[in-house]
């Protein structure tokens, strides 16, 4: 720590407060001119500004909750579910129970605080506690210590830190905007592919043999208990090439359910669940639950040709999916999809040109995924120094 540095605790320069939630059963309580934010809004925004929230509640409804309005360039920290997202609203707010506002004294600035509480997610965490869910309480945040120099030595950290973050964040920018150019290609050529005017379609449940599987009573362990026979269920659908399952089932488990072997080189499509209209190809013998459809391989047709097409249809069988809470794609919909009825030798040469284009894609997507962990690493490396006094 740099000389003439003090060390201060959070509550020594700041007042902090609890949030509330008004009664949601009194309309006079919402939709007032007090925007109102939640670890929520917290989490899709992740910006260090904050001036608008999904919901709004008014005067009333904060003088009949533990709600509290915080003046405006206060720093409102999420203390559970989850614990550590960080904000300065530009614009008077109240917060609900899921957060705390930080309303600062004079020798502190709020983006001074802001980045301080980003370098301490990991220790905000570690002091929470609780069974159902982690949750930091507001005597715990107001004894963490924190390194504090003058307001012209605090600005000249922010300056630096912002300039930084800015350059970060442009480089992740970048390569996201790379990865999103490749899926649109990808995409692009797939739709023009698969729009070829010249081929005959026939319906999937015309051309192949189709079926699901079935899950064996849980309430028999014998059905589960060392078994050796793979299982594979919905939400496992979810990459081009499935190789393995997390579960086994025992024979005896097979007999007394529905549960049937999917062949290997049988394309599945999960029909239920955050998966539902997601395709796969089976590159091992296994059975499924009853929410994944195969369809079954064939002599004249390439199991990729059969994945591509299922990708294209109607822009995927996911678009297809009904429902919100629990998204599912019938069997009908699956079998009146239909497949172009071309020859062998020109699937064989769909499938090469998409799976170029496919591994472009993946290997944008790891660069992309390395890249947002470099540029974590770098905001970490940046806040450690600043608040060791070494920028």
């Amino acid at each position: 720590m740099r000389e003439g540095w003090e060390i201060k605790t959070i509550g020594e320069v700041c007042e902090i407060y609890n949030g509330g939630t008004p009664s949601t059963n009194i309309p006079e309580y919402w939709d007032g001119g007090i925007q109102w934010i939640t670890p929520k809004d917290m989490g899709k925004s992740k910006e260090m500004y904050v001036s608008h929230c999904e919901r709004t509640i008014t005067q009333e409804g904060v003088e009949h909750s533990s709600a509290k309005v915080l003046p405006e360039r206060s720093v409102i920290v999420s203390s559970r579910a989850p614990i550590g997202y960080v904000a300065i609203n530009e614009v008077p707010m109240a917060t609900n129970q899921g957060c705390k506002g930080f309303v600062l004294g004079k020798e502190i600035y709020p983006e001074f605080l802001y980045y301080f509480l980003l370098s301490s997610t990991e220790l905000l965490n570690k002091l929470g506690t609780g069974a159902t869910f982690k949750e930091v309480s507001g005597k715990k945040l107001a004894g963490i210590e924190l390194p504090l120099p003058s307001l012209p030595e605090q600005q000249r950290i922010v300056d630096i830190l912002d300039r930084e973050f800015a350059k970060i964040d442009a480089l992740k920018a970048n390569a996201e905007k790379s990865l999103q150019a490749a899926k649109d290609l990808f995409l692009q050529i797939l739709t023009e592919t698969f729009s070829n005017p010249d081929w005959t379609r026939k319906r999937i449940g015309d051309v192949f043999d189709t079926g699901a599987g079935g899950t064996p009573l849980k309430t028999y362990k014998e059905y589960y208990e060392n078994g050796d026979i793979p299982w594979l269920r919905s939400g496992e659908v979810c990459k081009k090439y499935i190789i393995e399952t997390e579960l086994f089932i025992t024979q005896l488990g097979m007999d007394n359910s529905s549960a049937k072997m999917f062949p290997e080189n049988s394309v599945v499509v999960a029909m239920y669940g955050a998966t539902a209209g997601q395709v796969g190809i089976l590159h091992l013998e296994t059975t499924t639950n009853q929410a994944v459809c195969g369809i079954f391989p064939r002599k004249d047709y390439i199991p990729e040709f059969v994945y591509y097409s299922l990708l294209n249809s109607k822009k995927g069988l996911v678009a297809q999916a009904t429902g919100n809470a629990q998204p599912n794609i019938s069997q009908i919909k699956i079998k009146n999809t239909t497949i172009p009825v071309i020859s062998k030798d020109k699937q064989v040469a769909v499938v090469s040109r998409l799976d170029d284009l496919n591994d472009l894609c993946n290997a944008l997507q790891e660069n992309y995924h390395r890249t947002l962990t470099l540029c974590d690493d770098l905001k970490q490396s940046l806040l450690r120094k600043a608040f060791n006094g070494e920028l």
